[in-house]
């Protein structure tokens, strides 16, 4: 009976064990449980946020929904462009391609450079086709555009990086990255000088609009990529794999390979000192100085500086929460390969980013907030602002004898400032309180481009996934990329252009002017009416 008894307890014991493993739930349940939960704290998070009573706060994460959509647009349109042309037409058998049997980086980088020129020589024609009435349709192809030359440079450069002739050595890693800046300002500064010489002086005149955008397009394009590259180059530094091909983090496909233990610690420190850096440029450096330094080029080395610390410390970012996060996952679950860890990671890392960028922005706009509340109690911005000579007399005592009060000087006796006076225009416009609070603002549209390049990389697996395990396509992957990639573009597009592309477009003001326009409307709605027939009224009117 001992016998029996222990055996049953045995069998029971082995039935419970059963029953918790069959209770645990697998890698996919716990991803797909990951995305509902996140998904529907995004949306909710979107809804209060976009309805800020914060015009700053409002104008920037409009700005950062822009930044996300377009770059997931661009990379899933170059994502699709580039497996055309590197399966179809390099490694595919004849008639259909070249039939090449060994697929190189440095195949790849060709394909990607002739992409690359493809993309830019279209959107720099379509900028110029498009009137400079048409402010929306010129901000999105500076956009959307923006992001698709930065993306197809990346496959360029990156797979160039990749290349037995430059990975052997980091100080020919770094070399590919001065190449890129060579190529990305020189190609700008030819772009921009044929265009001139195809136009009349006066069609010159009428594009200043067009050029404007074809510089701010230029400048992300070549920001984004080249930050990409020197964050390559960080981590090609922070491995410690054998072989040199494996020091890179994969571009398209892949996993972190093994890394130095502080080098989350490292990149993270990197990139809080490149945005600051980033803040700082903008904040104290002054474009007269950039001319004299920087020639003729000077106006857009200055800006691509300053954007380009920004890139960069939002991809050191990327990279850094996604190497912890993939040795965090492999090491918590042995069982989980490494494609698996990657892919979560991504996913994981997309949620962490976006809630620290919106953290980031709410702070950074309230210490805005208080420098510029300091800036405006200074009686001498006061008098520039509003003009004095435009000021009613009793408004302008009445400010003076406040000031005079705050700071315990006599202020009503101070002269009138002309306009034209250049010289304290001058200093005014140099104040500091003035120059960091802008500059504080223009940090926060970084982070966007964090956000955007986080869920770019989660959504490329899950892309590529659906691509490529549906059973229609397995034997067409290509055509399946391509079909999944123009679905999810005739979907995404239109709305990115028809409904976020116009609020992005709004200033603080206009957002500032929406906001009070809703609350009058809030103020004033009677709230949803019931109307009553008249046998329900003859009743109320009876028992009453």
């Amino acid at each position: 009976m001992a016998t029996e008894a222990h055996g049953e307890a045995a069998h029971g014991g082995a039935e419970e064990d059963e029953e918790d493993k069959e209770e645990e739930p697998d890698a996919v349940t716990w991803t797909t449980a990951l995305l509902l939960i996140g998904f529907l704290i995004i949306f909710v998070g979107i809804l209060y946020l976009v309805n800020c009573t914060d015009e700053d706060i409002r104008a920037a994460i409009w700005g950062m929904i822009n930044t996300t959509v377009s770059i997931f647009c661009a990379a899933t349109f170059d994502n699709a462009v580039f497996r055309f042309f590197h399966f179809q037409l390099v490694l595919s058998p004849p008639p259909r391609g070249f039939g090449l049997k060994h697929d190189t980086p440095e195949i790849k980088s060709t394909v990607g450079i002739s992409f690359a020129l493809l993309a830019s020589i279209f959107l720099h024609v379509s900028l110029f086709n498009v009137s400079s009435d048409n402010q929306q349709l010129l901000f999105s192809i500076r956009t959307i555009g923006g992001h698709v030359y930065a993306f197809a440079s990346i496959l360029t450069f990156g797979f160039l990086q990749e290349s037995h002739v430059f990975r052997m050595e980091l100080w020919k890693v770094l070399a590919v990255v001065g190449l890129a800046f060579i190529v990305m300002v020189l190609s700008y500064q030819i772009i921009l000088w044929l265009a001139k010489r195809c136009m009349s002086a006066v069609q010159w005149q009428e594009c200043r609009v067009q050029r404007g955008m074809m510089k701010e397009m230029q400048l992300d394009a070549s920001a984004i990529s080249i930050g990409f590259l020197l964050c390559q180059s960080i981590c090609y530094w922070l491995s410690e794999a054998e072989k040199p091909y494996n020091r890179f983090i994969p571009i398209l496909h892949g996993y972190p390979s093994e890394q130095k233990e502080n080098s989350f610690e490292i990149l993270c420190g990197l990139a809080t000192t490149l945005l600051i850096a980033s803040a700082v440029w903008s904040i104290y450096l002054s474009l007269s100085a950039a001319r004299k330094v920087c020639g003729c080029i000077g106006p857009f080395v200055f800006d691509y500086i300053g954007v380009l610390l920004s890139c960069t410390g939002c991809w050191c970012l990327q990279r850094a929460g996604l190497i912890r996060l993939f040795h965090f996952f492999k090491r918590s679950e042995g069982e989980l390969v490494e494609a698996m860890a990657c892919n979560r990671a991504m996913i994981v890392n997309a949620f962490v980013m976006s809630l620290l960028a919106v953290v980031c922005v709410i702070v950074i706009d309230k210490v805005a907030d208080s420098v510029q509340k300091k800036e405006a109690a200074s009686p001498i911005r006061i008098l520039v602002r509003d003009g004095t000579t435009g000021m009613k007399k009793s408004e302008s005592q009445t400010t003076l004898q406040q000031l005079g009060t705050l700071t315990g000087m006599d202020l009503e006796n101070i002269p009138s400032v002309p306009r034209g006076s250049s010289g304290l225009t001058e200093m005014l416009g140099d104040d500091e309180l003035s120059r960091l609070g802008a500059g504080l603002r223009t940090v926060m549209t970084g982070f966007g481009l964090l956000v955007g390049i986080c869920w770019d990389k989660a959504f490329e697996t899950a892309h590529e996934t659906v691509a490529e395990t549906v059973p229609v396509f397995h034997a067409h992957p290509v055509i399946g990329t391509g079909l999944v990639a123009a679905i999810l573009l005739l979907f995404v597009v239109p709305a990115w252009y028809w409904y976020i592309v116009p609020n992005a477009m709004k200033d603080e003001t206009e957002h500032k002017q929406d906001i009070e326009h809703q609350q009058s409307l809030m103020a004033n709605s009677k709230g949803p009416q019931v109307e009553i027939s008249s046998s329900e009224e003859g009743e109320s009117q009876e028992s009453a």
